[in-house]
């Protein structure tokens, strides 16, 4: 996973703008796999975040992995009205 993570990193443009936190404990039990978060310099909240959860779908009669994230609007606007603050 780790050989996986540095080919990655290797085709990332602004890698000055990445992080890799690989302490993330997930707090709920149905991720199987990778997790993320996606920030932005103008929120110490996610406005992104998601994972792999292999086995979720099982409970709905399904038998195949999946990826999935959602967006903090609220985090989102609040990140956009302080980015206006920096250019005005």
């Amino acid at each position: 996973s780790l050989k996986e993570l540095k080919l990655i990193y290797k085709e990332i443009e602004n890698k000055e703008d990445v992080v890799f936190d690989l302490g993330m404990v997930p707090s709920m039990n149905y991720y199987t796999g990778f997790m993320f978060k996606v920030y932005t310099r103008y929120s110490p909240e996610p406005i992104i975040s998601g994972g792999r959860y292999d086995s979720l779908l099982q409970n709905f009669g399904k038998d195949i992995p999946a990826i999935g994230f959602a967006y903090y609007l609220s985090n989102i606007l609040k990140s956009i009205e302080k980015s206006g603050e920096d250019n005005g």
